[in-house]
């Protein structure tokens, strides 16, 4: 005889929301930085413009008090951002490149306009994510097809990743099933 589980609208809302929060915070990137002007002040209300041309997506923010600015849950790919203030020099950032779950730091330092110019700063991000602890990589679909995996176990590609760290292999951790939890990234 089985018995029927009543569970409140307040849990499973809960659930829910949890799962999805953790699906959606792990396919998306973040853009954030700082916009000042040449003697380092902090632009207030600078327009900042997010585009990806090949995924047709196009997001717009203004700096605040502090001259920051944030561009949560984008998609991964390559963007340009281009900053805008009455005032100033326009500038645009190509190639600004984000993958998943990554928090990119672009900042611009706009100088004052004298005639109407558009600035580009081209080049790539930075090795280094300043804005977490966290150590990551994002291995494309050719090199998981071509790299020779012991039992095509995926956790052994973080072992491709710069700074992860592997298990004792010792008599206690000697295949990789019983690595995936121990596995130090």
């Amino acid at each position: 005889m089985l018995k029927k589980v009543a569970f409140s609208p307040l849990i499973l809302s809960l659930i829910v929301l949890m799962f999805v929060a953790n699906a959606f915070s792990q396919t998306t990137a973040k853009l954030l930085g700082t916009v000042t002007d040449q003697s380092g002040a902090a632009v207030v209300s600078a327009k900042v413009t997010v585009k990806n041309t090949a995924l047709g997506i196009e997001r717009t923010t203004q700096t605040s008090s502090t001259g920051s600015y944030e561009v949560p849950a984008l998609p991964p790919g390559v963007y340009s951002v281009q900053v805008q203030n009455a005032g100033f020099e326009t500038q645009l950032a190509k190639g600004v490149v984000l993958e998943v779950s990554n928090n990119v730091v672009q900042n611009f330092g706009l100088k004052v306009a004298n005639t109407t110019e558009v600035v580009t700063v081209e080049g790539a991000a930075p090795v280094i994510e300043a804005t977490t602890m966290t150590v990551g990589q994002t291995i494309n679909q050719r090199t998981v097809q071509d790299i020779p995996l012991n039992g095509r176990h995926f956790v052994d590609l973080a072992l491709l990743i710069p700074g992860t760290v592997t298990p004792p292999q010792n008599g206690f951790f000697n295949s990789a099933s019983a690595r995936t939890g121990l596995l130090r990234i």
